[in-house]
């Protein structure tokens, strides 16, 4: 960059702040880079062309602060820690996830547990333990859940906008109505919209 003065040359032409910001995120890749057991130029050439290969693009550099006055798009997740004036929470219909529903139930505090297959009769059918099992993961997915779904609830300073698409939504707000918030019917939860709606 300093024998060539291309950065100086980037913030000259149009959209030149990302073009700059881009080449100091390459830069910084390529520091990264060095830092493993491979070196020299030909070798990061190698690395960026496998990047490339397999679609792996990392993106644009951010040329946006903290303070600047746009919209952010991002999951839950990264928002985690950030505050924003307007928070919309998209998807809120969004099909939780309920557990597993295959021949071995598994749990690492618990154990293995299967299916009871009964040959002469051609059926099988869940057993005690494996119920246990499932309704243990399911708990422990719920929790999980909920964990998401708080850090979505309290990013918004000002305002928080819930969005979502609903089915014959007049029989659900009756269902919604009608729901004792108990711990049976949180568990029971198949949407945040499940989780949200009896409360407010």
């Amino acid at each position: 960059y300093e024998k060539t003065g291309i950065d100086d040359y980037f913030r000259t032409i149009p959209e030149g702040e990302q073009r700059t910001a881009n080449l100091e995120l390459l830069e910084k890749e390529a520091q990264d880079f060095d830092g493993t057991s491979f070196h020299g130029l030909s070798q990061f050439v190698r690395f960026l062309q496998k990047i490339k290969d397999n679609e792996m693009d990392s993106g644009e550099a951010n040329v946006f602060g903290e303070s600047e006055d746009v919209v952010r798009l991002m999951t839950i997740h990264k928002s985690k820690g950030l505050e924003f004036p307007i928070c919309f929470v998209a998807g809120c219909n969004r099909k939780l996830r309920n557990g597993r529903t295959d021949f071995l139930s598994m749990n690492s505090n618990l154990g293995v547990a299967s299916e009871a297959i009964d040959n002469k009769k051609r059926i099988r059918r869940k057993t005690i333990c494996q119920k246990y099992i499932d309704d243990k993961n399911r708990e422990e997915e719920m929790g999980e859940e909920f964990r998401i779904l708080y850090v979505a609830l309290t990013r918004a300073k000002e305002k928080l906008i819930l969005t979502g698409v609903v089915a014959n939504s007049e029989k659900k707000m009756r269902e919604w109505q009608i729901r004792q918030y108990s711990y049976v019917e949180r568990v029971k939860a198949n949407s945040y919209f499940d989780c949200m709606m009896p409360c407010i």
